[in-house]
């Protein structure tokens, strides 16, 4: 924590990140090391589909988190990764839901948020650029709380669209949508 020029506390804090529960290199306990020695508040330990509760780890203040990624495969079926934070409870979310073929994904996506927000947690839209939603496609998928604007495992390498700055400006202008938006690691490695 730290305090600004103009007497505001300011908290460090990570909303994306993976650990070797899904498809990171670190055990949570190494990710919240690492994340303790540089300085942070929190994180949220967001793993694809696996709910992970509130707690403490290495001293440092871990917020429930999960991301659920709907979508993929080919062209027409719209991409979307939803990164859940601070939740009451888990969502009570299933990979059956992912793999459900009767749904498209914006249908999939609200559902995620619904529940998400019936867990009492906020719901962002992760790495927009990275999935190449367009504006349509993010308001069809639910009422999210915040927006990824920045997303550096999107950066070179992956897709080298870690910037969702375009589509970020083109919701709030064309659609009243300004939501908070974050600059993330959605760290792996």
């Amino acid at each position: 924590m730290f305090t600004d020029i103009h007497g505001t506390r300011r908290l460090k804090l990570g909303f994306h990140t993976h650990t070797t529960r899904s498809d990171g290199k670190k055990t949570p306990e190494e990710v919240a090391r690492i994340y303790k020695e540089a300085g942070y508040d929190a994180i949220a330990l967001t793993d694809h589909w696996v709910y992970g509760e509130e707690c403490e780890l290495e001293g440092l203040h871990i917020l429930s988190g999960c991301e659920y990624n709907v979508g993929g495969g080919d062209s027409r079926n719209v991409v979307y990764h939803i990164v859940a934070v601070n939740t009451k409870h888990d969502p009570g979310l299933t990979t059956a839901l992912r793999d459900d073929t009767t749904l498209n994904s914006a249908q999939k996506a609200k559902i995620i948020v619904d529940a998400i927000h019936a867990a009492g947690g906020l719901a962002i839209l992760a790495h927009p650029a990275w999935s190449l939603n367009t504006p349509e496609q993010v308001i069809a998928a639910g009422d999210f709380d915040a927006t990824e604007i920045f997303n550096s495992v999107s950066e070179h390498g992956m897709s080298d669209r870690p910037y969702s700055g375009l589509i970020v400006d083109m919701l709030a202008s064309g659609y009243g949508f300004d939501k908070p938006l974050l600059a993330t690691d959605d760290t792996h490695y």
